[in-house]
């Protein structure tokens, strides 16, 4: 099978910003998702390429809300992430201080990365609706729960101890 061809495009005189500091001007050749070369103004190569120009504009990397309060995908107002791309995030970690609930069927359609950790205040009250928590059998929910949900992509626990 023939693999197509990425598409090439060249973001072309950006104010290029690597996520510690201004570097200048440059060129930044993408092809597909991938950052192919980077290099001064007119230095990489056009040929079979889209160029966009950004002069004036900032060219930054997306940046990671790692605790935002409100990026749970069924608390995000606009479901198209206009609150979050306006603002360069393109990636949220959802569920943290122990309180994230299991729900790896919510969090598709958005268009922005999730990491998703699962709280363990929140299974511990699943577990107690279902068991007394002293009940051996409420443990092995807990561990078979929390399994199920690293399976269909949580990143981890996150614990909450102090609510």
């Amino acid at each position: 099978m023939i693999e197509p061809t990425p598409v090439r495009r060249v973001l072309a005189g950006a104010q290029v910003f690597d996520g510690y500091e201004m570097r200048g001007a440059a060129d930044v050749a993408l092809e597909g998702s991938r950052v192919a070369e980077v290099g001064p103004p007119g230095s990489v190569d056009r040929d079979f390429s889209t160029v966009v120009s950004l002069d004036g504009l900032v060219l930054a990397p997306g940046f990671i809300d790692i605790h935002g309060m409100d990026s749970s995908p069924s608390n995000i107002a606009r479901k198209d992430g206009a609150n979050l791309l306006l603002q360069g995030v393109t990636t949220i970690v959802i569920g943290h201080c122990g309180t994230g609930r299991p729900w790896h069927h919510e969090s598709s359609g958005l268009p922005v990365n999730v990491v998703r950790l699962i709280g363990h205040n929140a299974l511990r009250l699943l577990a107690a609706e279902r068991f007394e928590l002293e009940d051996p059998a409420a443990l092995r929910w807990l561990s078979d729960n929390l399994k199920n949900e690293l399976d269909h992509g949580a990143l981890g626990l996150s614990l909450g101890l102090m609510y």
